[in-house]
């Protein structure tokens, strides 16, 4: 942004490219921010065009370079959003609108503060949404609101630069936006719908918006425009006071403990990492096994067992087929499906047909005992620790010779009153 604010005021090529290379790299960093923030880099400088005198008509002329500044952006970034293209084409994954519904701002969500927060957690510690609390700093929101009232003073000794003045317009559009824009399709307070919202636009017109899941999300980018805000009416403020050094010290360090106490969350609701000792025995067997092994654990459970799995894998490196994603596509839940009757036949075939080799059973997950398994002839017991099973997949039984049915007169199949539709691409 800082060199997004030296183009628009200079129109030099320079900090547009400084500035481009800068927004690759926030768009690498997430899915979120390769749509979100090239959606506010257009806002915030059409606010700032418009923000400007009129008479400014170099500023409209600017706003152009926007169009080659986007068009560059979407070929570098094409290659690494090509595979999700792909994606989205043969099994249709796209994100449902009552999900986008569910996982968008409430109004009131900027007004709940998690518990551990010791100076409001008690007092806005409102019940939980999907994407939890939101609540902005009144701190902050007061310098903004100061930043926003030096805008339109007509005081000669706080009236703000130009630069300043058009710079608080701009980042105040461009929260605003961002504010309505992390609401959502549908506008909710209080968990009922007001409205349909411009977020609906984006999610049914611009391209990998319906991948997305959590339009609440855009909050991060309102933070950034509020912490910009925040900034400039700090600024004023101390130009206020700059014949009274002590009262700006005084003033600065009461402003900074303040800060620190409206962000403070204690204790943070993390859980625990086993690591040395803690980490069972079964997976510091495995580290010493083959490379060759290729690995699944039961019980599968793509939202909770899964990540302990990942996480655990780095202590043994081996092939894991468990693992987490946003979207799972439909064959691997049928063949999850099938797998959930281990040790039957038809998740045995399963998993020769996916190259599992062996099968990490965690018998205390399971009402049965795992013992009853040890004998029978679809597995073979590899390894027991503790209520850990290691069992492995035998091949394949050979299969008789097929044997060659009866002859019979072909049956002509009538070509009218039927057709035959494919599910792997959802929209052909």
């Amino acid at each position: 942004m800082l060199f997004l604010h030296r183009f628009l005021k200079s129109g030099a090529l320079r900090p547009l490219t400084i500035a481009f290379v800068f927004t690759f790299l926030q768009a690498m960093s997430s899915a979120y921010f390769s749509l979100f923030f090239p959606t506010f880099v257009i806002i915030f400088a059409v606010a700032w065009v418009v923000s400007q005198p009129p008479a400014a008509d170099a500023a409209w002329r600017r706003l152009l370079w926007l169009l080659p500044f986007l068009a560059a952006l979407a070929i570098v970034l094409l290659p690494f959003a090509w595979p999700y293209i792909k994606l989205r084409n043969e099994m249709g994954f796209t994100r449902a609108m009552d999900e986008n519904v569910k996982y968008s701002a409430d109004v009131l969500s900027y007004l709940a503060c998690s518990d551990a927060n010791p100076l409001w957690g008690a007092l806005l510690a409102w019940p939980p949404t999907p994407e939890g609390p939101m609540f902005l700093c009144l701190s902050v929101l007061a310098l903004a609101a100061l930043s926003l009232r030096l805008c339109f003073s007509r005081t000669p000794a706080s009236e703000p630069s130009s630069d300043d003045r058009a710079a608080i317009r701009a980042y105040l559009i461009s929260a605003v936006a961002c504010f309505v824009l992390s609401l959502g399709p549908t506008i909710k307070f209080a968990d009922r719908a007001l409205c349909p919202g411009p977020y609906l636009v984006l999610y049914k017109f611009v391209p990998g918006y319906d991948g997305l899941r959590v339009p609440a999300r855009f909050a991060m980018i309102l933070v950034l425009a509020l912490a910009v805000l925040a900034g400039l009416g700090l600024k004023a403020a101390l130009a206020r006071l700059a014949d009274r050094p002590r009262t700006r010290r005084v003033g600065l360090l009461a402003l900074f403990a303040l800060l620190i106490v409206e962000c403070w969350h204690v204790p943070l609701d993390i859980g625990p990492a086993p690591v040395g000792d803690k980490v069972p025995q079964v997976y510091r067997w495995l580290a010493a096994q083959p490379d060759d092994i290729r690995l699944l654990e039961l019980p599968l459970d793509i939202h909770r067992n899964d990540n302990t799995y990942m996480y655990f894998s780095a202590y043994h490196w081996k092939k894991l087929v468990n693992g987490r994603s946003g979207y799972v596509p439909p064959e691997n839940i049928a063949k999850f499906l099938t797998i959930l009757r281990f040790p039957a036949e038809p998740c045995m075939d399963v998993l020769r047909e996916i190259g599992v080799t062996h099968v990490l059973f965690h018998g205390s997950a399971y009402p049965t005992p795992a013992e009853t398994l040890m004998n029978l002839p679809e597995v073979r017991l590899v390894k027991r620790l503790e209520d850990d099973y290691v069992f492995a997949v035998p091949p394949r039984p050979s299969a008789p010779p097929p044997t060659r049915p009866p002859a019979h007169p072909p049956i002509p199949i009538p070509r009218t009153g039927w057709r035959v539709s494919a599910s792997v691409a959802l929209r052909q």
